[in-house]
């Protein structure tokens, strides 16, 4: 019975833990997939055919925006349903630019990838910019996804 008891304790300073994190995080904006074009770079795993712009997206995955006690954060799912944040994922993330209806945010991935995401309430879109300079492909992405 007092197994029981700690079990119980456990659970309700976990639930605590969580639900106290959740409750100081904001969802600026929850998208879906992205669409647009990539420029892909010559390299060992883009065949010489793919070099140059080719249409480029990201059907099922989704980003979300978020605020957590002040601080921006990305986090985007794939296809698997899983949801990754760029902070964890070793992101730097800043807000670049704020105004009544844009929010630009910058996330640097040190010696791999650059990202901007520019958010904009007006029209509901979410527009990725994306240079991957040190990864196993290399690209220069534009996509926007549709919000709303």
């Amino acid at each position: 019975m007092a197994r029981k008891k700690h079990l119980t304790v456990i659970l309700l300073i976990l639930s605590g833990l969580f639900f106290g994190y959740a409750a100081h995080a904001e969802v600026v904006v929850k998208c879906g997939g992205l669409k647009g074009q990539s420029y892909f770079y010559p390299g060992p795993f883009v065949d010489e055919k793919d070099v140059g712009w080719q249409n480029d997206e990201i059907p099922t995955g989704s980003t979300t925006i978020v605020m957590v006690d002040g601080e921006p954060d990305v986090l985007y799912g794939d296809a698997t349903g899983g949801v990754v944040s760029s902070r964890a994922g070793g992101g730097v993330v800043t807000i670049l630019g704020i105004t009544d209806s844009i929010l630009v945010i910058g996330v640097n991935y040190p010696e791999t990838t650059v990202e901007i995401y520019t958010w904009n309430a007006v029209d509901k879109t979410l527009i990725l910019f994306q240079s991957k300079y040190g990864a196993a492909i290399n690209k220069v992405t534009l996509m926007i996804s549709h919000c709303g």
